[in-house]
Formats: structure tokens, sequence, C-alpha cells
């Protein structure tokens, strides 16, 4: 069993337990760093009868197959994996043949994919 310190940072377990520590300052919409913390975030709104996302909206980051799922749903930014690992190689390859620096900011391709997680405005 793994200790406190030693637990997975991108768990929807974590995801629960921050949002357990947010859920008192009010939120309206919580962008989390990935799909398994806002699935986390969503169990701990749900089990306190908050709507989602009448209440709180919620969005994540990766687009797991399970985010569109029928009883999920979940705002998502999806981004091509394989595709980003492609260009930090590419880019620490050519700054080492080259012997120059590494580009400071990448642009990397992204998808939104909304659905029903994230209310209008």
């Amino acid at each position: 069993m793994k200790s406190e310190h030693e637990r997975d940072v991108a768990s929807p377990r974590s995801g629960y337990e921050a949002m357990a520590r947010l859920i008192g300052h009010g939120p309206t919409a919580v962008l989390a760093a990935s799909d398994n913390l806002a699935i986390g975030a969503m169990q701990f709104l749900l089990e306190q009868k908050r709507s989602i996302p009448g209440d709180v909206s919620v969005m994540g980051f990766d687009d797991l197959d399970i985010a569109a799922h029928p009883m999920l749903r979940l705002s998502t930014v999806a981004f091509d994996f394989y595709e980003l690992g492609v260009l930090g190689a590419r880019t620490l390859l050519d700054a080492l043949q080259e012997k120059s620096d590494v580009p400071r900011v990448q642009l990397s391709p992204y998808r939104l994919v909304l659905r029903d997680t994230v209310r209008t405005l």
C-alpha cells in the first residue's frame, strides 16, 4: 500500500481530495490537469449533491476513452500525445546537433472536446 506521499497525484482519488478542499471556496468551474483528476472531482461533487455543470463546470485534459462514456461525458482537451513526444524528441535532437538552445515555447495541436460537464455562459 502506498503512503500518502507516494500516492499518484493524477489519480481520481487526488482529484476527489482536491475538490473536497476547494469546494469551500465556492468554485463555479474547475479545470483539472487530467481527466482522472476531473473524474475524482466529479465524484466528490456528485456525492455532495452538486449539479454538474449547473453548480460547477468540470473539464479535464487527455480525452481518455472513459471521458466519452455515456454516464460521464466529460468535457476535455485532447492532445495527440504521440505527436507531442515526437515534437519533444525532435526539438531535443535538433538542439543537440546544432548546439543551440531548446526553444522556450512550443505549441502543440490540441482539440477542445465539449461534452456535458461544462455550462454555457
